[in-house]
């Protein structure tokens, strides 16, 4: 008091009253001052000053009178021009009212202007926040005067919505508190953070206080202008944009310290945020980069509720901050305290626990706890980052048990409770939440700029698609408009020279005539030269080529096209007499191969001739040399042509000396086949066996090449044969493909070695032991040799005996073919007959007559055309359109006529279906209310309605009457707000009843008002209780038929009724796949309903493990959905179905696809056995 006395003497009475309360907030006491009088202009002195015990902790609720420590204090105070308006004096009603009362912002903006009571709302709304009487603040939580909501105090007009009070507005107690000297001493002891809370305006620094006061333009001049002098003689103030705080009881107020302070605009914007790569705030994003300053802008303190807000908000991600940083946050603002450390000691911890008060003072021994706390994990006194979390945690298990909370839920509570209000910590926090809202909406932001541009450019492609198909259909009707004019004016001048128009066409038709008899005319002159022309030319030419002929064959003596060993070739014999030269006669033999397009050259001496003659010469005697040139005798020469690849070329080799074929002769005989002789000669080498006949009368050689490969494959074909005796035709088929594929390629055999070639004939030799024994693999090939001869072609070839096989079934296929086509040709015509006639049925006479589909003829017997054993086909089972000409009203009318039963009928299929239809409903809405619905239960429901309503007219206080009037507007009238009201107060008068609790349980859940999480636990705490008062809902079985099953019968396509339902077999009943239909009913009438569908919603999130629905299998909707992600044999009808639309960890599920049961759990497999073999 003595520091006050010596202070006080030459301060202002707010600087007093200031460090007054400052001191008062240590001292736990409250000032009371009455010093000014009113009117009074000139300087007073404060005599008095009364201090009162403190009350509330934000230091804004004054006592009124009372007892208190009375000083006496002399004060000089210049008040200068001020009035009792500018120094509000608080009376000791108004302290009275503030003992309990706290301020909390309403979601609104208004502009106003000293002096005046109305409030102009300009952003937001105050709907249902304000009713006559309330006290509010204008402008600051605390500094502003209290204000008086007047009556009729809302009003809507053109220019919007206004808000009247009973006082005029004044906000010069804030600008009191702004226009503070900084240097004064009482102002610094009074508020010692003062430095960091200040901004500069005009030079002069100023007290910052709420961001989200705005001035008009005007106004802004004024204030910029303003000082501490000046502020009684200023002009009115308009405020552009002003907050509103309403004053309601603190009990009521369930947040936190840290909204607190941001709800009262005490945590400001970080101006000029760094934007670095630890800030984690990109610039660009989607190849979009943004403007920061308009972010920043953007994402300012919104004054509406979060939900509404457009922008992210940094109030959003104050709770996401991680744990982690607020405790390592933490850690470090302790370790910076005097002594600067880098961990916290036992002082730091005390001073710590002291400041943030981790345990209340319920608990028992709490600070000896914290003590023994840092104790047990500390090392050497001293806590690092881990032991300073792992004691945060212990504190954290000790203030939140674990029954109720688990361990990081407690943590985080204790975290927000605690050190989240320490100065540095929660300015980390503002700052992580600021920087997280930041990044989000820049992310939003690049989106919405992607998107806008997609959207434009398909909206510019549209528009010129429209205008570029709007351009070419104007220029077709331009083109057609054209057209038609041309035409029409060709018509008129037409129509003015008919006798013109018929001359034109004579001439024009003349004129073709005449054209086209001079193109004929022309045309056969032509040909003729044409013909004349291309006969001298061929005659000249065939001249010429003749004479190249005769010429050329003067000295030809043989020509002859033959195969050298199956390759066609043309061969020349070609005499030059070179006896002139001294060289003698040497002929010359020239062989055309057509598949190479080659020409191979041989040059023969005599003596080359003789010696390749031998065996002619030995078999006829010696031959003069005109003999030798006879062609029978000469053609011998052909047969030592052979063809060979050589370097990977064909080439066709003449072999002067030995044997032409490849190989050791086998065979060399005489033999008759066909009825002629031939010459065999059978050649074997490595690869294959060659097989010729020579026919000495016709000078012709028939050759046959047979590959290993084949031969090897028909003596095992032959083994089946021996084996079974059937001619197995399919193997007959793949030895024809077998060669044709051995003919097409070249004989790569040849190129063996003959090492290796022998080699392999006795390997294959040991599986075939035919192919060991030469005579006997003659004779075998001789049996299966024959000789056809083609009579198109009037040649003879040698064929095998799997070749006649093959088309000895070829001529069976043939066979076979014409039989089926020839029975399908039957089968045809047969069915163009049954298409002619149609049987229908005759219901009199029980039988079935035959009409003609074209005519129309009707008859009993069965159309001569078919057979006994024919028919014709039974008529569909369809019903037609017949028409039916009424001889009274000489009308047509339609009936409907089934040929196959006889049937009439004036119903259509439609109509019928519609029957069907409606009696299908009725049986669903039955099966639906789980009951048949009779006459005498609508006389029940019907009278009981009405007797609810007559009972509570004439006793409203009752509370049975009260309560069945509440299920009416609930079930039947749909009126929730009076509902609303009588459930409130049947609950309150009886909280335990059974009937009162489930209906209201229902209704909470059904409306929906609150968290649904809460609003569902809430509703299970009074089901427990009427389930505990009364077992089974026996005396809810009234409620249950009179008003929720009867609500669903009158409307059956109402949402809100069949989600009562729903409620009441999902609560109530416990049958939950019933609930089930009920809520997709409910859906499908109105899928936008959002109380159907967070009930719904709800409902499934419950039925999965650790809900209150669990244990009663996967929703019906959840397996529908799914799909089949591993089933496995030996888990036999159960298989691991998938959710692909789940959000929590239950995506798998066991399904049972025999009984459709389901299951989140592995079934037990011996039970499962066990089911399985009953």
């Amino acid at each position: 008091m003595d520091l006050f006395k010596r202070t006080a003497e030459n301060h202002s009475i707010s600087s007093l009253r200031k460090w007054l309360i400052m001191v008062m907030s240590k001292h736990d006491y409250l000032l009371g001052c009455d010093a000014v009088k009113e009117g009074s202009k000139e300087p007073q002195k404060v005599s008095k000053a009364r201090f009162y015990p403190r009350e509330n902790m934000c230091g804004h609720s004054l006592n009124g009178e009372g007892d208190g420590e009375l000083l006496e204090i002399g004060v000089n105070c210049s008040l200068g021009k001020r009035s009792t308006k500018d120094e509000y004096i608080m009376s000791s009603d108004d302290r009275a009212f503030l003992r309990d009362k706290i301020p909390v912002p309403l979601c609104c903006a208004v502009k106003v202007t000293e002096g005046e009571r109305a409030l102009k709302v300009i952003e937001g709304t105050c709907d249902g926040c304000l009713s006559p009487g309330d006290r509010i603040r204008i402008g600051h939580p605390m500094l502003s005067r209290l204000y008086h909501i007047d009556k009729g105090f809302s009003q809507q007009c053109e220019e919007g919505e206004y808000i009247f009070i009973r006082e005029t507005f004044d906000h010069t107690p804030v600008l009191t508190e702004e226009f503070i000297d900084l240097n004064e001493p009482i102002e610094v002891l009074h508020n010692p953070t003062l430095g960091s809370t200040t901004r500069s305006r005009n030079g002069i620094s100023v007290k910052s206080l709420i961001e989200s006061t705005k001035l008009s333009t005007q106004s802004q001049t004024t204030y910029d202008s303003m000082t501490a002098e000046t502020i009684i003689d200023r002009k009115p103030l308009t405020f552009a944009t002003i907050r509103i705080w309403k004053l309601v009881q603190s009990e009521l107020d369930s947040r936190l310290q840290w909204r607190k302070e941001f709800d009262n605009g005490l945590v400001s914007w970080q101006q000029n945020l760094n934007i670095d790569e630890s800030c984690n705030i990109p610039c660009n994003f989607l190849r979009v980069r943004v403007d920061m300053t308009s972010i920043d802008q953007d994402c300012r303190d919104s004054l509406y509720v979060l939900s509404n807000s457009v922008h992210q908000q940094r109030l959003q991600y104050f709770e996401k901050v991680s744990l982690n940083d607020i405790i390592r946050g933490t850690f470090s603002s302790v370790c910076s305290w005097h002594p600067l450390g880098s961990s916290i000691d036992i002082f730091k911890w005390a001073k710590l626990a002291r400041r943030t008060k981790f345990l209340s003072k319920k608990v028992k021994n709490s600070n000896h706890k914290v003590d023994m706390a840092f104790l047990r994990h500390s090392e050497h006194r001293k806590l690092n980052l881990t032991q300073f979390k792992s004691i945060l945690l212990d504190m954290a298990t000790i203030r939140f048990p674990s029954p109720r909370y688990n361990i990081n839920e407690a943590l985080a509570n204790m975290l927000w409770t605690t050190v989240a209000m320490l100065p540095p910590v929660n300015c980390m926090i503002w700052r992580k939440a600021q920087e997280m809202a930041l990044c989000e909406e820049v992310y939003r932001v690049c989106a919405q700029t992607r998107i806008a541009a997609r959207v434009r450019m398909l909206y510019c492609k549209i528009t010129y698609q429209t205008a570029r198909y709007a351009a070419i259909r104007i220029e077709a009707n331009a083109r057609r408009f054209l057209a038609m004019q041309r035409k029409k004016r060709k018509l008129s001048l037409a129509k003015c020279a008919h006798l013109y128009r018929i001359r034109s066409l004579s001439c024009i038709i003349c004129q073709k005539y005449w054209r086209g008899f001079k193109r004929k005319r022309y045309f056969q002159l032509y040909k003729m030269q044409r013909k004349h022309m291309l006969m001298e030319a061929r005659a000249t030419r065939l001249k010429k080529l003749q004479g190249k002929f005769r010429k050329k064959m003067q000295n030809v003596i043989y020509r002859k096209v033959f195969l050298v060993q199956s390759i066609p070739t043309v061969t020349w014999m070609v005499l030059r007499d070179r006896r002139r030269l001294q060289q003698g006669v040497e002929l010359e033999i020239q062989v055309y191969c057509i598949q190479i397009r080659r020409t191979h050259y041989f040059i023969l001496s005599e003596q080359d001739i003789r010696q390749c003659l031998e065996m002619v010469i030995l078999q006829r005697g010696p031959l003069s040399w005109e003999e030798m040139l006879l062609p029978p005798i000469i053609s011998q020469l052909t047969t030592r042509l052979s063809y060979q690849m050589k370097d990977g070329l064909p080439v066709v080799d003449f072999q002067k000396t030995g044997i032409i074929e490849r190989g050791n002769m086998i065979e060399n005989s005489i033999r008759e086949m066909n009825g002629k002789q031939y010459i065999l000669s059978i050649y074997r080498s490595d690869s294959n066996i060659v097989i010729r006949l020579y026919d000495s009368k016709q000078d012709k050689y028939l050759r046959f090449k047979l590959e290993m490969p084949l031969l090897r494959a028909w003596l095992h074909g032959h083994k089946h044969y021996t084996e079974t005796g059937q001619i197995d035709f399919i193997r007959a088929r793949e030895l024809v493909q077998m060669k044709a594929k051995l003919e097409s390629i070249n004989d790569q055999c040849d190129d063996l070695e003959p090492e290796r070639g022998n080699n392999f004939l006795k390997e294959e030799s040991e599986e075939i032991p035919l192919l060991l024994d030469t005579s006997k693999l003659v004779a075998w090939l001789m049996e299966r040799i024959s000789i056809r001869h083609n009579s198109k072609t009037c040649e003879d070839a040698i064929i095998l005996q799997f070749e006649k096989d093959e088309e000895k079934a070829q001529d069976i296929c043939r066979k076979l073919q014409s039989v089926w086509r020839s029975k399908q040709g039957r089968k045809i015509a047969k069915e163009k007959v049954y298409a002619q006639y149609e049987k229908h049925f005759d219901r009199n006479s029980q039988t079935y007559f035959y009409v003609h589909v074209r005519t129309g003829e009707k008859q009993w017997k069965k159309p001569s055309v078919l057979a006994k054993e024919d028919n014709v086909d039974d008529p569909p089972n369809k019903w037609r359109n017949e028409e039916y000409l009424d001889p009274e009203t000489n009308q047509t009318q339609i009936y409907y006529y089934n040929p196959f039963t006889g049937q009439t009928r004036w119903l259509s299929e439609e109509d019928a279906a519609r029957i069907v239809q409606r009696k299908f409903r009725t049986r669903q809405t039955q099966y639906l209310l789980n009951s048949n619905l009779s006459f005498g239960k609508i006389i029940h429901a019907v009278r009981f309605s009405r007797d609810v309503e007559v009972k509570y007219q004439e006793e409203p206080t009752k509370l049975s009457n009260r309560v069945n009037y509440a299920l009416l507007c609930n079930c039947l009238k749909f009126d929730l707000q009076m509902a609303k009201v009588l459930y409130k107060d049947a609950i309150k008068q009886s909280s335990c009843h059974p009937v009162i609790a489930r209906v209201y349980g229902i209704f909470i859940l059904a409306t929906s008002e609150a968290s649904m999480v809460q609003t569902l636990e809430k509703a299970c705490r009074l089901f427990k209780d009427a389930e505990t008062a009364d077992p089974g809902a026996k005396k809810f079985q009234s409620a249950r038929e009179n008003f929720f099953y009867w609500s669903v019968v009158l409307h059956p396509d109402n949402p809100f009724a069949l989600l009562n339902y729903a409620l009441l077999h999902q609560c109530i009943l416990g049958e939950y796949y019933r609930a089930e239909k009920i809520y997709r009913r409910a859906l499908a009438q109105d899928p936008t309903n959002q109380n159907v569908v967070s009930n719904y919603n709800l409902f499934l999130d419950q039925c999965y493990p650790g809900g209150y629905y669990a244990g009663n299998g996967v929703p019906d909707i959840v397996v529908k959905r799914s799909h089949v992600k591993e089933e496995r044999p030996e888990w036999g009808e159960w298989k691991v179905m998938f959710d692909p639309l789940c959000t929590n960890s239950f995506e798998t599920f066991w399904f049972n696809s025999i009984d459709s049961t389901s299951s989140f759990e592995e079934p037990e497999w011996t039970n499962a056995q066990e089911t399985r073999i009953k």
